[in-house]
Parts: structure tokens; sequence; C-alpha cells
């Protein structure tokens, strides 16, 4: 079989094409084009990156000491 490792939380454009151009493509002799799934990975890896820059922040605000009003 063809197993390539993957986040399933997200879609895997970089999986995708490891398996059709080390796995499918030698078996069928057919060469598919990839180029797009290499945009879609590097789009999908930047906005990764900005979700988890995102929590950061907002795991640093939740976190940070505030001052108690009076009658709270």
């Amino acid at each position: 079989g063809l197993v390539v490792e993957s986040d399933p939380q997200f879609p895997d454009p970089e999986a995708a094409r490891v398996v059709i151009t080390d796995g499918i493509g030698p078996l069928t002799g057919v060469d598919v084009p990839t180029d797009d799934l290499v945009e879609h990975a590097e789009e999908i890896r930047d906005a990764k990156e900005r979700l988890a820059a995102r929590m950061r922040e907002a795991d640093e605000e939740s976190t940070q000491a505030r001052p108690l009003g009076m009658y709270q």
C-alpha cells in the first residue's frame, strides 16, 4: 500500500505530492504535475504558523495578572 505521514487536522498537499510522485507516478508511468500542490502546501503551512502565533498571543494574554476591582 501507499502510506504517507500527514496531519489529520489539516489538508496536506505535501503528503499528496509525495504519494503521487513517489508512489503512483512510478507504478503507472504517468507524470502528474504537482506544482499546485506545492503552492497549496506553502499556503497551508503559512496559515498554520499564523494560527499558532495567534494562539500563543491569546494564551499569553489570558495568563497575565490583572488588577481586581474592589467588589468582584
